[in-house]
């Protein structure tokens, strides 16, 4: 609540109210309530009222590019949580379309159900083997699966795990330092890590990865290419992705967890960032 007794928005990026992320979320929202001649004050009232706060999936590919390439900066939201903590937790899909529809938020989209462990093991297998795999046409960083019970956990795409591996050794190279290679490094790994690593590709180690991984796949030609600002900051050192492999498939792969056991109707959420 205001000082005038009034409810307002606290937009955050995930913990912190301050920084650069936080007020770049604060702007897009601002920006976004403006363009639908939404009063701020409205969707404040709705999130008081209800005892609620909403999460967004925030995508801005100048100001914080990431792995898949996106158009243009957009918000997508993700979940309505109880803030009460007696009864924490997401409120029902029907309730998060809702607050979508009268407030023209994008929002996650449903698309599939698993309805057995041999569906599960299909979507694990070309997740984390094939480099193409789309969802609704387009490439993705992965899914987020969720059980019955709400119960969720990420699964990410290889490609998108490769191109991660590739950006942190990207830093690594940059930085001088030697690169330390998995024992199941995969191929496409490989071959960006020697391509990087030649004379003649060095100038664009100061690039971001959208860019690298273009001009490596005969996307964007290398004249275009150096016209592109060098990477804004990194958030992304290379130190956790020259020690370690991929680990989302690892982690799909621990049928210990609630949804390895409980695995009945699971509903596939398309997920593509994680910038909250």
């Amino acid at each position: 609540m205001g000082e005038n007794g009034e409810p307002y928005l606290q937009p955050a990026s995930k913990s912190t109210i301050k920084g650069d992320f936080a007020e770049n979320f604060s702007q897009m929202l601002r920006d976004h309530l403006s363009k639908h001649k939404i009063d701020p004050r409205e969707l404040a009232s709705v999130l008081h009222d209800g005892n609620v706060s909403i999460v967004f999936e925030v995508i801005h590919p100048t100001f914080d590019p990431h792995i898949i390439r996106y158009k243009e900066p957009h918000m997508v939201l993700l979940e309505c949580i109880n803030n009460c903590i007696t009864t924490f937790g997401t409120q029902p899909f029907d309730n998060l379309r809702a607050i979508a529809e009268h407030f023209h938020f994008p929002i996650k989209v449903h698309v599939g159900t698993l309805n057995s462990m041999a569906d599960y093991d299909r979507l694990h297998e070309r997740l984390t083997q094939d480099e193409n795999y789309r969802v609704q046409g387009e490439l993705v960083e992965g899914l987020v699966l969720e059980d019955t019970e709400k119960f969720m956990v990420k699964a990410k795409s290889i490609y998108y795990n490769n191109w991660k591996r590739i950006r942190g050794i990207k830093e690594v190279i940059r930085r001088g330092k030697n690169v330390h290679y998995n024992a199941n490094e995969h191929a496409t790994v490989m071959q960006a890590t020697r391509w990087l690593q030649q004379p003649a590709h060095r100038k664009f180690l100061d690039k971001d990865i959208i860019t690298i991984r273009s001009v490596f796949l005969g996307e964007l030609d290398e004249t275009t290419a150096m016209q592109q600002p060098a990477e804004r900051s990194s958030n992304h050192s290379g130190d956790e992705d020259d020690k370690a492999g991929p680990s989302a498939p690892a982690a799909l792969e621990q049928d210990t967890s609630p949804l390895g056991a409980k695995l009945r109707n699971v509903k596939v959420l398309l997920h593509k960032v994680c910038l909250f």
